[in-house]
């Protein structure tokens, strides 16, 4: 006999999250998730504004990944009259983007992945049996928003970012106070990857024949050009010949195809992306050496783990600019 289990709400996902598994007495037969979230049609409120007002809008669509959405619309408008911005602004723009993803990775990993593995319902839990561990990610998290802070003016929806650069720049002494913080976090991102490669992953196999990402596999440095791991490859304008987007019943996002395929994106694909390539930076391939865990792998259970080395990769190019 046939039967279904319906979770309806599932926790630490954005938007509404749920879950249909349907069994019968001979096993599992089918697991659907289902992940819904208002459409904000962003795309539709940007039309006839200013081209000041673009970055505004649209780095409203997150509040933690909001500085991907600024630079991203400021590029564009960039694109639009043809200007160019010098090597100074791309460095600092670069290190905001470090500073993006060291909290962003440093909240996942302790905040919404971590008490899942060690058995608590969160990270106040956890705190009580592993106080060190929890204030190692609180203290990741905080230099994140200290970098967001020093060059877009606050850590959530800084206004301090513009199309051609910023509206002030970072005193130089706060800079050099700054790399004395990087270097201290040094220790911490490593203690953080060798905890996520301790951990019991279930062996699995992802059916993505492709991954996808930025041609320098690393979000850190930006580039034009986008990489299959097929070994093709496109520029930004070339986006709508080579990705194919449609709507999906189950959820509100598209869902997207590349010669008919699913394709892979995120931490997982760069990390696997800079290894198969020999672009992982000397030190965090010292680290790779001594883990348990190997890379390039299509096991997406891997991608914590895959955040932690992109955790390293952050400050190490931090201190680099």
């Amino acid at each position: 006999m046939k039967r279904e289990l319906n979770i309806n709400h599932l926790t630490r996902v954005e938007g509404h999250g749920a879950v249909t598994i349907t069994y019968s007495t001979r096993g599992l037969k089918r697991v659907a998730l289902k992940f819904t979230e208002g459409p904000r049609f962003f795309e539709f409120i940007v039309k006839e504004r200013l081209y000041t007002e673009i970055p505004k809008i649209v780095s409203r669509i997150c509040g933690i990944c909001y500085v991907s959405h600024r630079l991203a619309s400021c590029f564009a408008v960039e694109d639009a009259f043809k200007a160019k911005v010098d090597r100074g602004i791309t460095l600092l723009r670069e290190l905001l983007t470090v500073g993006e993803f060291i909290e962003s990775h440093s909240l996942h990993l302790y905040f919404l992945a971590l008490p899942d593995y060690m058995g608590y319902g969160s990270a106040l839990e956890m705190f009580k049996d592993y106080p060190n561990v929890v204030k190692r990610g609180f203290r990741l998290k905080e230099l994140g928003n200290r970098i967001m802070r020093l060059i877009a003016g606050k850590s959530v929806h800084g206004e301090n970012v513009v199309p051609g650069g910023f509206e002030e720049l970072p005193p130089k002494e706060e800079l050099e106070e700054l790399l004395k913080e990087l270097y201290s976090a040094l220790e911490e991102v490593e203690a953080t990857f060798f905890l996520f490669d301790s951990l019991k992953y279930p062996d699995f196999e992802s059916p993505c024949q492709l991954e996808m990402s930025l041609s320098t596999y690393s979000p850190f440095e930006f580039t034009d050009s986008v990489s299959l791991s097929d070994g093709s490859s496109f520029k930004k304008g070339e986006y709508e010949m080579f990705v194919r987007e449609e709507s999906s019943e189950k959820s509100t996002a598209k869902v997207s195809t590349v010669k008919g395929k699913a394709f892979l994106i995120g931490p997982l694909a760069r990390v696997n992306g800079l290894v198969r390539e020999g672009k992982l930076r000397g030190e965090v391939k010292e680290l790779l050496s001594r883990a348990k865990n190997t890379f390039p792998t299509r096991n997406s259970h891997l991608s914590n783990l895959a955040r932690a080395v992109e955790l390293c990769e952050a400050v190490y190019r931090g201190i680099e600019i």
